[in-house]
């Protein structure tokens, strides 16, 4: 029950960080700096707010790797509890 729950949450953000990687690899960074800098906003704010984004996007995908990690651990531990389980019973 708690593996499919972790799973589909999972699932979830892999799609959304997908989308957003799909998304953001259609154009250069240059290309989105000079998009940032035609709202008026200045280049150094907006080359901020780039690195900040893929500080932020690197952090993500580190967390997401970790949860995926803690899930593998978490079904390799109950798939030992059954083993051990039904050898208990033999």
């Amino acid at each position: 029950m708690y593996v499919t729950y972790y799973m589909n949450k999972l699932m979830i953000i892999l799609v959304a960080f997908s989308t957003v990687s799909l998304m953001s690899g259609c154009v250069s960074e240059e290309q989105r700096l000079a998009k940032c800098e035609a709202k008026g906003i200045s280049r150094d704010v907006c080359y901020h707010e780039e690195k900040e984004y893929w500080n932020n996007y690197s952090a993500n995908m580190s967390r997401l790797q970790a949860a995926n990690t803690q899930a593998d651990a978490f079904k390799e531990s109950m798939s030992d509890r059954k083993k051990h389980k039904h050898n208990d019973d033999d």
